[in-house]
């Protein structure tokens, strides 16, 4: 019993706390750099992996927290936001299943809608950060932290408007996606309809977007299969195919697209949380001069 009380001090000392919020800056900060920037693809994966290594540490963090703190962390200390940020993790389990019932049109069409909702859940990160008063004992601060800490409801409505704000960005983003992935794949499946073996390189021409076309027994291509693994990750391309015919396309234009939105989207959210945020910063100086 004395093991465990120490270990829950432990999970709630201002040690274990302060290196969890570092390495959220560090995730958060690798999200948004990743956004922003183009990589390619190798670079691209290196970020992948370490993004979902973070993930596997809050998830068990969040598994841990919710076994010896039980209601108290999910209820008083907010962890309901961690388990929510957590979720993304589920996301290879979803292919998997799919993948398993192997429903092609399906996980086609309906996992990217998923993936990127789910994507959109990485961001609530950036909501653990408005949990920080209890750092402040960290900082000798304890009185003005039991202050804000009786006062942490005024944090819930917030919390909760940016959680919304942000799930509505990205399901306007998997709408806007999942639309466009529907064109293009009706697109090209009128021309794959069209096709005869003596209009193949025709079509090459007028849609840069085709990688690999093929009707029959001939084959036209833009790019060498070593070239797509090293330029394309798995989800920059897409494919239709019939009886006797082939089209590999890539995707890239749509992602593009909705990558502009999703970092429109994150930014705004991150703006509503850094005002919160800062009214946060301001409520210390304010509690700390009436301790003056």
């Amino acid at each position: 019993m004395k093991k465990e009380n120490g270990f829950t001090k432990f999970l709630e000392s201002n040690q274990v706390n302060a290196m969890v919020s570092i390495l959220i800056i560090i995730s958060l900060a690798l999200l948004v750099v990743h956004k922003i920037i183009d990589f390619s693809v190798k670079t691209d994966k290196i970020f992948d992996s370490m993004d979902e290594v973070f993930l596997i540490f809050f998830s068990i963090e969040f598994l841990i927290k919710i076994l010896y703190l039980r209601k108290k962390y999910f209820i008083h200390d907010l962890g309901w936001i961690d388990l929510l940020a957590a979720l993304p993790v589920l996301t290879p389990l979803i292919k998997y299943l799919l993948l398993r019932f192997n429903v092609e049109t399906f996980l086609v069409q309906e996992t990217a809608s998923i993936t990127i909702v789910l994507r959109g859940f990485r961001f609530i990160r950036f909501l653990r950060i408005l949990r920080t008063a209890r750092l402040l004992r960290f900082f000798n601060y304890a009185k003005i932290s039991n202050k804000l800490n009786e006062r942490k409801s005024t944090f819930t409505i917030p919390v909760i408007f940016s959680m919304i704000l942000l799930l509505l960005g990205y399901f306007l983003i998997s709408s806007i996606e999942t639309q466009l992935r529907t064109q293009k794949i009706y697109k090209m499946n009128n021309i794959m309809e069209s096709l005869t073996e003596d209009n193949l390189n025709l079509f090459l021409k007028i849609n840069p977007d085709i990688l690999i076309i093929q009707k029959g027994s001939e084959l036209e291509r833009t790019i060498s299969d070593r070239e797509i693994k090293k330029k394309y990750q798995s989800f920059e391309h897409s494919r239709v195919k019939g009886a006797d015919s082939f089209i590999l396309f890539s995707l890239k234009d749509i992602l593009d697209i909705t990558k502009k939105i999703e970092v429109a989207v994150v930014m705004i959210v991150f703006l509503f949380i850094l005002s919160i945020f800062s009214q946060f910063i301001l409520d210390i100086r304010r509690i700390k001069k009436r301790k003056e």
